[in-house]
């Protein structure tokens, strides 16, 4: 049965006051700032080490200042080079083939990859770093990594990740934001990253006005990983970048960040149009389309019928910086299709 649609309007007033609230102070440093100056760089000395931190809901100790970073997906790539941390990166993993975007491609793409896949402890002690920033380990656990002497953070919007359920991960914009005041204060980087927050939420106001044409829509957001289709839900960035444009996210219900093998639903909730994502371990945009037109029923569909298949690189919706320029490039798409 197709549900009623439910309007989710965000005047700008309103995502203003939302994007002011969003300030990751829980997840923040427990160690108080120096009284350090700028630098001309716009480095800043934020904490006093040893210091902890919160990261997960767990606290994390770092005795030092990290000197180098091994990163473990394209979030933290993407994260540090914004918050004004890329120099730090000495090695990138777990990136699947998955290219970076934005100021992380510019930065970062010279950056040694240690291995395409998740990385493994000899990896991990063999890529000079002295921290693990990123998505998760699966070939080692944060207990060896720390026992080898490194410290381990994950990215905010991969907490429970590890996990497999979709249940406990939150890829929210609030994620991002944590993650770059964080950064900014671990590194002594805090004056480039407050920056760069400031100019990330005045984005998505703006965005959120030149969204015209969205208002009445209904979407869901879909990819595969695979052969295998899963859809979004309101954990998920892409369900924050839906309420942003004012669209009704179908799997606004789904208190999950994602459920697998959701088909028969999809059909059933039949969006006027599906936001589908793409990249993951190299995928291409038509690859992913024709997996999508290939599966039995989905031709039936409003969004199939008329062609209101919007087509989002998985950068542009994944818990790092490139997630605002998603909304921008949304708004364009679906007023382009209104």
């Amino acid at each position: 049965m197709r549900p009623a649609p439910v309007l989710a309007a965000v005047t700008s007033a309103a995502l203003a006051f939302m994007l002011a609230a969003c300030g990751g102070d829980d997840a923040g440093p427990s160690a108080g700032p120096s009284a350090g100056p700028a630098g001309s760089s716009g480095r800043v000395e934020a904490l006093s080490f040893p210091a902890t931190v919160s990261n997960c809901g767990e606290d994390i100790t770092l005795d030092k200042q990290p000197e180098a970073v091994l990163t473990v997906g394209t979030a933290a790539p993407s994260l540090l080079a914004v918050a004004g941390a890329g120099d730090r990166v000495v090695g990138r993993s777990g990136e699947f083939g998955t290219p970076l975007h934005g100021e992380a491609a510019n930065l970062l793409g010279d950056v040694p990859i240690v291995t395409p896949d998740d990385p493994t402890l000899e990896n991990v002690i063999g890529s000079g770093a002295d921290i693990v920033i990123g998505a998760g380990l699966f070939n080692t656990t944060a207990a060896e990594v720390e026992g080898a002497g490194l410290a381990n953070l994950l990215v905010t919007g991969e907490c429970g990740h590890d996990t497999g359920s979709g249940d406990e991960a939150s890829t929210t914009f609030d994620a991002i934001w944590t993650d770059l005041e964080l950064y900014g204060k671990i590194f002594g980087t805090s004056e480039t990253a407050n920056e760069a927050v400031t100019d990330l939420k005045a984005r998505l106001i703006a965005a959120g006005d030149a969204a015209k044409g969205a208002g009445e829509l209904r979407a869901a957001g879909v990819y595969f990983w695979g052969t295998q289709i899963s859809v979004t839900g309101k954990r998920n960035i892409v369900h924050d970048q839906f309420d942003i444009l004012g669209v009704t996210d179908v799997f606004e219900d789904l208190d999950k960040n994602y459920a697998e093998g959701n088909l028969e639903e999809l059909i059933g909730r039949d969006p006027d149009v599906i936001v589908l994502s793409y990249g993951l371990d190299g995928e291409t945009a038509d690859q992913a389309k024709a997996k999508l037109l290939a599966l039995p029923g989905v031709a039936d569909m409003a969004a199939v019928r008329n062609n209101r298949i919007v087509l989002l690189d998985y950068a542009l919706r994944s818990p790092e910086p490139s997630a605002v320029d998603g909304v921008e490039f949304l708004a364009k798409e679906l007023d382009r299709g209104a």
